[in-house]
């Protein structure tokens, strides 16, 4: 292999561990409620932890329309807006 060919491999190799990191937090909270290993959390903090992985990820998708995420999970837009908030994806009065 030429050295130019070592350091491209070694960028991919790096961006593919980046992308595997992020995911797998998220896979590994998500595994671990799988397994009933929910630590000294409430149900309700469980379900909190879950709306602020889940709701970005449907706001995303649904076009970044607070009401779109509400009616299709079911919640209130009170919600969704403070969940979203939260996250730093919209400001204080959106």
């Amino acid at each position: 292999m030429r050295s130019d060919d070592r350091d491209h491999l070694w960028e991919e190799l790096i961006t593919l561990k980046s992308h595997i990191l992020r995911a797998s937090g998220i896979n590994e909270t998500l595994r671990a409620w799988s397994e009933g290993m929910i630590g000294d959390k409430s149900f309700q903090q469980v379900a909190e932890e879950f709306a602020e992985i889940v709701i970005p990820k449907v706001w995303a998708r649904e076009g970044k329309k607070v009401s779109r995420v509400a009616e299709r999970l079911s919640i209130s837009p009170k919600k969704v807006r403070r969940i979203l908030r939260n996250a730093g994806l919209i400001e204080q009065g959106e």
